[in-house]
């Protein structure tokens, strides 16, 4: 008996690549059982992490940023300013919609696509879903993290066939909004292969880290919310009391602003931290660098965390975790334990 033919899925991711989600991505493309599936990725930034997805031998197509209005406009007096930058900003997401969602209609009908999977949540790729409406495929929606439905989201239900969140506070959310048939709940894993035989020794001497300094590390983007201030602030107060402690920040800004990062190192130095922070920037070698650890601490604030990855990571690698007490955290850590 002959085999099935594998059903064809295009995937989107419309971030940056540099975040949680295109990691998860990765290991979705990875994983899937190729006998059934045969994935195809759009993206829209051309960053390392997608270059990983076509080493695996899967193609990836990058869309273009459609924005034919300037958005953002000067103040130069004009009482009509505001409208005008009204006017833009949505102006700009209709024509992305026609502009990527009819390209991506076309892929579709001439690829025979079967499924459609916008890998960071529906508003997001919203061309993605227009596409597979208008094709009549099925379309489903990976929520990554917690933010409020938005109303949009509320009033076209019918284009998603489902929703996938991340925590169990999210699956509240959506299966009171949509129904729960029409939400699964699927916890972000990671790849213990990937964890073996790791080079803590090699990060410590790299960075010149003592051997009986404690070091304690955070993973993620430099960006607003992650808690990477509320993470120099405790350094500042516990090496008052602790000089050997090392504090290590694995992560790299947004690839579209690094003012941040620069705020970030001015805080630093601001604060005396100079000697007990490392700012390591973007890391392949994520396990080597947990490996080189004593504690890993992610303290996001008002990022909407959906189920952040470094913490099951550090997890992997038998790593005591701390983390703040949010939605995104409160799967993954049992407390005291």
């Amino acid at each position: 008996m002959r085999d099935a033919t594998p059903e064809k899925v295009l995937i989107i991711e419309s971030g940056e690549g540099v975040g949680g989600s295109a990691f998860s991505m990765y290991r979705i493309v990875k994983y899937l059982d190729k006998q059934k599936y045969t994935p195809h990725v759009f993206v829209y930034y051309r960053t390392q992490a997608f270059a990983d997805i076509e080493e695996l031998g899967v193609p990836v197509t990058q869309l273009r940023l459609f924005r034919p209005f300037p958005e953002e406009l000067p103040d130069n007096g004009s009482p009509f300013r505001s409208l005008r930058n009204y006017v833009a900003v949505y102006g700009n997401m209709l024509m992305e919609i026609l502009y990527n969602g009819f390209k991506l209609a076309r892929f579709i009908r001439k690829n025979r696509i079967d499924i459609v999977h916008c890998n960071n949540g529906f508003f997001e790729n919203i061309a993605a879903a227009f596409a597979a409406r208008i094709t009549g495929r099925p379309c489903i929606s990976h929520i990554r993290g917690t933010e409020p439905l938005m109303k949009i989201e509320e009033k076209l239900p019918g284009w998603i066939n489902r929703f996938i969140v991340l925590n169990y506070e999210m699956l509240e959310v959506y299966s009171a909004a949509f129904g729960e048939s029409k939400v699964r709940l699927v916890h972000n894993g990671v790849d213990l292969d990937n964890f073996a035989n790791p080079e803590g020794e090699r990060i410590r001497s790299e960075f010149s880290i003592p051997e009986d300094a404690y070091a304690i590390g955070t993973f993620a983007r430099l960006v607003e919310g992650k808690g990477i201030p509320e993470f120099l602030e405790a350094a500042a107060k516990v090496t008052q009391n602790r000089p050997n402690l090392i504090f290590f920040i694995a992560g790299g800004g947004s690839p579209t602003d690094s003012g941040f990062v620069d705020q970030l190192h001015a805080m630093r130095d601001d604060l005396g931290l100079r000697e007990h922070v490392i700012f390591a920037g973007w890391r392949d070698d994520v396990k080597d660098c947990m490996a080189a650890m004593d504690l890993v601490l992610q303290v996001s604030t008002t990022f909407p965390e959906g189920m952040s990855l470094a913490p099951i990571e550090a997890m992997a690698m038998a790593k005591p975790v701390i983390v703040t007490d949010i939605a995104g955290y409160a799967d993954i850590v049992d407390d005291g334990k």
